[in-house]
């Protein structure tokens, strides 16, 4: 099959889809799909979600092509695809296009079966092995673990941190690793599945629950959804067993399919486990399959995933995957201006603070450029995430410069103002949010040398306004992290005694971030 043949596909869904008075023909369309524009959307929509997650296209470049076939139904200029792009001409956009439609010929070219032009990405394959990884984990399949943590070291620079070796028999770790190599590379291109949710030790108690188990998908979703937003996690990993059970049959993409993913990827996020990995790459592949590149899905998805790397100290391949949801974002489509604003303030604050945990190898300048950006955002000089990125970035230029937080100096003074305004929030504010500010404050003070006496005064005015609520628990898990990396080695430290240990609804032993610099 050739690239000029999906050319043609390209224009002829357009033409179709578009509803434009000048039909175009496409053999290709008619000997394979039988004309049928439908099936063709399916199909493209699959072989491009493939290719993205193989690396052969980009996040980007997938979305352009999805534009230009107007898969979506709607109808959308070269000219004005350019543009969003920065391209000089409409030859440029052709030449990507064309790239693009090599890549699939290649594809679907192959008898029934997607064709591989290049080896999966390095990417790709370190996430996959950080997913395995984190689900063997999970099952106390240490020597499994191990051999996909060194797999995925061995396909990008990623951080050491974590837990150590277990020193296990030398036998037992290499029959892991001749058992986890082979199989890297498939299950970094199939769909992950979704890690059954364990509930924490109840020692045998039954607890009662009230949420019913609808056999109907549409109002299983709900119940969970109804769980989540009253953090009911004693019921999550029933209603999600449920509800997995229950959308199995419809197609993968599907609104209620995507729903549910969603909140799985929410659920299982709060607790920062690892296990969130497999989690968000089946959401973004069923999201980039069923709703496009370019869709709100699917740039979530990126985001949390990224979210989720960071915490766990692979800076490198969260701040790649930001980048690739800040470049495909001008194409994604909300329906609310609202919503749009929200995720961009989101998608720039998460990479400046991606950036921030390098520390002093950190791109200051970008950070900056980064945070004057969300600052333009309509609403954003009101939100608690933008005054927690700046006092990291205040904090980093005191410490590097070694400058004195109390010092009578521009810098000082301004991070005492970022302060004040973090405080005001505790004050004004309950739940998780202002315990996210509260863990920010806790970690500067720590960075700049504040004495012990004043940090356990901010915590302990704080958190009898604050709600203990299970659901949270990774919120205090984060701070009682880093007291205790700031207790070592000082004499006179915060007791990490003083933050009340709250227990996980879910089972995530193992699994948790191990080092409070990548908190940000």
């Amino acid at each position: 099959m050739e690239g000029a043949e999906l050319r043609q596909v390209r224009r002829w869904l357009w033409a179709e889809l578009a509803v434009s008075r000048r039909p175009r023909g496409s053999p290709l369309a008619a000997s394979r799909w039988a004309g049928d524009s439908v099936a063709a959307v399916r199909e493209l929509r699959i072989a491009l979600a493939d290719a993205v997650a193989a690396g052969e296209v980009s996040a980007v470049d997938a979305s352009v092509w999805a534009a230009a076939a107007c898969l979506d139904g709607v109808r959308t200029s070269k000219a004005v695809l350019a543009a969003k792009l920065g391209l000089a001409s409409i030859r440029s956009l052709d030449a990507r296009l064309d790239t693009v439609d090599q890549v699939l010929a290649g594809r679907l070219g192959a008898e029934g079966a997607a064709a591989t032009i290049r080896p999966v990405a390095g990417e790709a394959l370190a996430i996959a092995a950080l997913s395995e990884a984190a689900v063997a984990r999970s099952n106390g399949e240490v020597e499994s673990a191990e051999a996909y943590e060194r797999l995925a070291r061995e396909h990008q620079n990623l951080s050491t941190d974590g837990p150590r070796r277990s020193g296990a028999d030398r036998v037992r770790r290499h029959r892991a690793g001749n058992r986890a190599r082979p199989a890297l590379a498939r299950l970094a291109t199939r769909l992950p599945a979704v890690p059954r949710l364990q509930p924490a030790g109840q020692d045998g108690r039954l607890t009662q629950l009230s949420y019913q188990l609808f056999d109907d998908a549409e109002l299983a979703v709900g119940e969970l959804d109804r769980a989540w937003r009253n953090s009911a996690a004693e019921a999550y990993p029933l209603l999600v067993d449920h509800a997995m059970r229950v959308t199995r049959p419809l197609r993968p993409g599907e609104r209620i399919r995507l729903h549910l993913l969603e909140l799985v990827v929410n659920i299982v996020r709060d607790t920062d486990s690892a296990l969130t990995l497999p989690v968000t790459t089946r959401w973004l592949r069923e999201a980039v399959t069923g709703a496009g590149p370019a869709s709100r899905a699917a740039v979530a998805a990126t985001r949390s995933r990224a979210h989720v790397l960071q915490l766990h100290g692979h800076l490198d391949l969260a701040r790649s995957e930001l980048d690739r949801a800040l470049a495909v974002f001008p194409m994604v489509r909300f329906d609310r201006l609202e919503d749009r604003w929200s995720e961009y303030m989101d998608l720039l604050l998460r990479r400046a603070a991606a950036e921030l945990c390098l520390g002093a190898a950190a791109d200051r300048e970008l950070t900056a450029r980064l945070v004057r950006r969300a600052k333009d955002v309509p609403g954003a000089l009101a939100s608690v995430q933008l005054a927690r990125v700046e006092l990291n970035l205040d904090v980093l230029r005191l410490d590097l410069g070694g400058v004195r937080a109390n010092a009578n100096s521009a810098l000082g003074r301004r991070y005492s103002r970022r302060q004040a305004q973090l405080v005001e929030a505790l004050d004004v504010e309950r739940g998780r949010f202002p315990l996210g500010a509260l863990n920010s404050l806790v970690s500067a003070a720590v960075t700049v040398g504040q004495g012990a006496t004043g940090i356990g005064e901010l915590i302990e005015r704080s958190l009898p306004r604050l709600d203990v609520q299970p659901a949270w628990a990774n919120q205090f898990y984060r701070l009682r992290l880093i007291l205790r990396e700031a207790t070592a080695g000082r004499r006179r430290a915060v007791d990490p005694a003083i933050v009340p240990l709250v227990p996980y609804a879910i089972r995530v032993e193992g699994t948790l971030p191990t080092a409070a610099k990548y908190l940000v």
